[in-house]
């Protein structure tokens, strides 16, 4: 076994989806793909994926942006059996969705879960696994606590946590993050920032700690996918390398 990495569609440079897997697999040696939601995903690409993904055997995510809140309980549900369906022909793995933002809070969670309780059954029939990410103070998921309401209501291997070291480090909980929810993790989103702004700048440029979260989450036992997210499409290799040799020298140390 050895750290898993991948990365975001969103943060590093590519013309189509040919030159996308080629980067990915050939150039950065990764194993992961998270690709982003948009109405480019139409028939024709959803089949060139699926070829695509089977000729570099790879991983791959679908990385949706609903406000599954203020959707609603029945919108939210046929949205969601339509993306289980995008997974199904274009051969996605994981879909990475945000629990969203709702004025009262606890209402909104009630909503989530509704949703979640509907359409996960169907997604575990199909293998398929649904990642939710913790997110910004001011939306639900900024806290363990109210993925542990979902997690403990909800127990499928088809709902797993993805873990956004950068919004956790807005919320000045990263920690008590993975203390608490390390069992349940199924994907750790890679960027840095200032601890106040969302910057997805570059590995290290931020100030996270990165050795010592890194440390505490292998020692977790979790060995990814890990996804970077940093740098958007002013692209630095240089910072995608540190990252690898990093998480990689940090699990020889505690592992081999």
């Amino acid at each position: 076994m050895k750290p898993l990495i991948g990365i975001s569609s969103l943060h590093f440079n590519w013309t189509d989806f040919q030159n996308a897997f080629e980067r990915c697999v050939t150039e950065f040696k990764f194993e992961v793909i998270e690709f982003s939601y948009s109405n480019f995903f139409q028939e024709k690409e959803i089949l060139q994926i699926r070829e695509l993904k089977s000729k570099y055997n790879v991983k791959l995510g679908l990385h949706i942006w609903d406000n599954i809140p203020e959707i609603g309980k029945d919108l939210s549900i046929l949205k969601m059996n339509d993306y289980l369906n995008i997974c199904l022909t274009a051969g996605f793995d994981f879909i990475t969705a945000h629990l969203g933002k709702y004025s009262e809070r606890q209402i909104g969670l009630n909503i989530v879960f509704e949703v979640l309780g509907k359409i996960i059954p169907l997604y575990e029939k199909k293998n398929v696994i649904i990642c939710i990410e913790n997110h910004y103070v001011d939306e639900l998921g900024n806290c363990p606590e109210e993925f542990l309401y979902l997690f403990e209501k909800i127990c499928s291997p088809s709902l797993r946590f993805c873990f956004d070291y950068g919004h956790a480090n807005l919320t000045d909980n990263i920690f008590e993050f993975i203390e608490k929810l390390y069992p349940y993790f199924g994907l750790a989103h890679i960027s840095d920032n200032d601890g106040k702004i969302d910057q997805h700048i570059y590995y290290g440029d931020g100030n996270i700690n990165w050795k010592e979260v890194l440390t505490y989450t292998l020692k977790k036992g979790f060995l990814g996918p890990y996804i970077i997210e940093f740098g958007g499409k002013k692209e630095n290799i240089e910072k995608i390398r540190k990252f690898e040799l990093d998480l990689k020298n940090l699990y020889k140390e505690f592992f081999i």
